[in-house]
């Protein structure tokens, strides 16, 4: 590269919080949540819930799906692991990432950042 010439462009995909197709993206630390809530919150008969260190379960119609390839997933990747794989459970490791579905047909991606006492994941959830 010479001097003052731009940088090779990059074949990685835009970070995940960017973008007008984002619905919410921060951090959570996993209790109880509706993630069609804004910001997702507890409510009775619809939640995703920690049981225990390294369980995701789901109490109504959202679905989950470990995502099993390399690389980090996107919108339409998380979609796709969702139609093929998804569940009322899966189970959570650190560094990994977890794809889903609300009730209302939010597609949602969970990075794992922390398991253990406390579960924490960056938590995007996309526009339907």
């Amino acid at each position: 590269m010479t001097a003052g010439a731009a940088p090779p462009a990059t074949s990685g995909a835009a970070p995940v919080s960017a973008g007008k197709d984002v619905y919410w993206h921060d951090s959570l630390e996993w209790g109880k949540f509706n993630l069609d809530q804004k910001p997702p919150n507890y409510t009775d008969g619809e939640y995703i819930e920690n049981l225990g260190s390294d369980l995701l379960y789901v109490n109504g119609k959202a679905r989950l799906a470990a995502w099993k390839k390399s690389g980090q997933p996107g919108k339409d990747d998380c979609t796709a692991a969702v139609d093929a794989d998804g569940s009322n459970q899966t189970y959570v490791a650190r560094g990994n990432y977890v794809c889903g579905r609300t009730a209302e047909g939010r597609t949602f991606l969970l990075t794992v950042l922390s398991t253990g006492n406390t579960l924490r994941t960056d938590t995007t959830i996309w526009n339907k």
